[in-house]
């Protein structure tokens, strides 16, 4: 069984401005602008917080399947701490993103040959949640956006812990560590897929898609498997709020590796495209990341004067996140040349201007890199991400004269994503008091 061919109208642009017209007539109209502010720990009120997060997100029309609608946050920043000036405590927030969406759902089946684009041409749209079924299992759930997206404060285990007294064999004191999380989830024919943004009270977002549904065959045969490679567009910021000398343009992003140089361990950093539009590779065995950071903004913490420097002196480290892969795995084999988009698993591209309705699918990132300059130009991350289904008995259901049914049972989700991990943009370890 193959699913029926999908219906795409000719050119991304001809289709962005079908789509805006037709939103009017959309199924889903949720396109306000919507935000949430959270404070840590909970119960703190905003004047005592230790951290906080302010998160804002749309819907926006589906360049390619008119009607359809994209859920894109608009907007990411992190309460760091407070500075005191002139005796009063001010919050210090920072810009961390611009925008951070879902940008492809690649799944490519083993034997048939058959490879779908499900956030492209088999994208169906948002999914309403069912709230009955949500409100057993989450805890305190807001839904927001006519019930299709689901915002709750979520345990995130143990945050830290510390020696104790007696030696490093017991704990003195710990943390259990907590999270604002959004998600929702969109559909592509017979698969949904949640999708998850944690906001953590450390400054860590943590980034996460699954797959469920049905499964497109009855049969748990190896010859059914298939890989579903998701892919992550994000803008950076990387500014304090009020700081008009910080430029977003002047953020750096470059590859991180733990690799062997001259028989040694040594970190090495890398431009990723080189100063250029381009990708790279994650080495599993050199424990690849990124990290972005942002030269015109110093982190400013206090510390020690040295040479002779007139106090208060502070830090002028950039401040900065990493992006640290979840992963199982790399996909390499390209059916045709248009399969590009393979070929590596990070990527950094200019924003086009305006930067909504344009490049935002990982799929056609061929496109959308040209060797342009990354100079002086606000930049954007791709990232993509998979897993390796092999359908099994635990995905379908038993059917008529014992027979495997795809429609009497439901694949099992399994995650894949990454972690935005803050590094120099704190001043000391988060939410810990000596």
């Amino acid at each position: 069984m193959t699913r029926p061919k999908a219906s795409c109208p000719i050119g991304i642009l001809i289709a962005a401005i079908a789509a805006t017209l037709l939103c009017s007539s959309c199924a889903v109209k949720y396109t306000t602008a919507t935000s949430t502010e959270r404070h840590f720990p909970t119960g703190s009120s905003p004047s005592s917080s230790e951290t906080a997060w302010r998160v804002a997100w749309t819907f926006e029309p589906h360049p390619v399947k008119a009607g359809e609608l994209i859920w894109v946050i608009t907007k990411a920043e992190f309460m760091r701490g407070r500075r005191t000036v002139q005796g009063r405590a001010t919050e210090e927030w920072v810009r961390v993103l611009d925008r951070l969406a879902v940008a492809s759902m690649f799944v490519p089946y083993v034997e048939s040959g058959n490879r779908y684009k499900d956030f492209y041409g088999y994208y169906t749209g948002v999914a309403e949640l069912d709230k009955t079924a949500v409100s057993r299992l989450a805890r305190k759930p807001t839904y927001i956006h006519g019930d299709r997206v689901v915002r709750e404060m979520t345990d995130d285990f143990v945050r830290w812990m510390e020696n104790g007294p007696g030696g490093y064999h017991a704990a003195a004191r710990l943390r259990r560590g907590e999270a604002m999380t959004l998600w929702g989830m969109f559909s592509a024919y017979n698969y949904v897929y949640p999708v998850v943004f944690k906001f953590r009270d450390d400054g860590v977002i943590q980034v996460r898609i699954a797959a469920s549904g049905q499964n497109l065959r009855d049969q748990p045969s190896t010859a059914n498997t298939h890989l579903h490679i998701g892919a992550w567009r994000l803008e950076p910021h990387l500014c304090l709020l009020g700081n008009a000398n910080c430029q977003p343009e002047q953020i750096e992003v470059e590859k991180v590796s733990r690799r062997v140089v001259s028989g040694q361990e040594e970190i090495v950093f890398e431009s990723l495209g080189g100063g250029v539009e381009g990708g790279d590779d994650w080495v599993g065995s050199e424990f690849t990341a990124l990290l972005m950071k942002n030269p015109s903004q110093p982190n400013g913490r206090p510390i020690p004067c040295s040479g002779g420097a007139t106090p208060p002196c502070t830090s002028s480290a950039p401040i900065g996140y990493a992006l640290v892969p979840i992963r199982y795995g790399q996909a390499r084999f390209k059916a045709s040349a248009t399969e590009g988009f393979l070929d590596h698993e990070f990527w950094v591209t200019r924003r086009p201007t305006p930067p909504a309705l344009a490049e935002i699918f990982y799929t056609e990132i061929q496109s959308y890199v040209n060797g342009e300059s990354l100079a002086g130009q606000r930049k954007v991350v791709w990232h993509k991400s998979g897993y390796n289904h092999i359908p099994r008995y635990e995905d379908l259901g038993i059917g008529t004269n014992d027979t495997f049914d795809k429609n009497l049972g439901v694949a099992i989700t399994n995650f894949t994503g990454f972690d935005l991990v803050p590094r120099n943009l704190l001043f000391k370890t988060p939410t810990y008091t000596p």
